[in-house]
């Protein structure tokens, strides 16, 4: 969708180191806290307690809070 716009947009190829971990302000695929099988691509406005809070872009008030990432993008294709 359009909630990256800036950075990403719909279409584009991203590479993905897998990791369990992220920092503030990088950018991570994870599960959609409500449906498993949905993955987001978001930024990391915060961690704490090994909790991520994920934001969107274009839509600073949309939030997801969630336990873990599946990985850092590293490059855009």
């Amino acid at each position: 969708g359009q909630s990256m716009a800036g950075f990403f947009k719909p279409g584009d190829a991203v590479l993905v180191k897998r990791v369990y971990a992220a920092k503030e302000g990088e950018f991570v695929v994870a599960r959609h806290p409500d449906n498993s099988s949905i993955r987001l691509l978001k930024r990391v406005a915060a961690v704490k307690d090994g909790q991520y809070l994920l934001k969107s872009m274009c839509h600073p008030k949309c939030a997801w809070q969630v336990g873990g990432v599946e990985g850092v993008v590293t490059s855009i294709l």
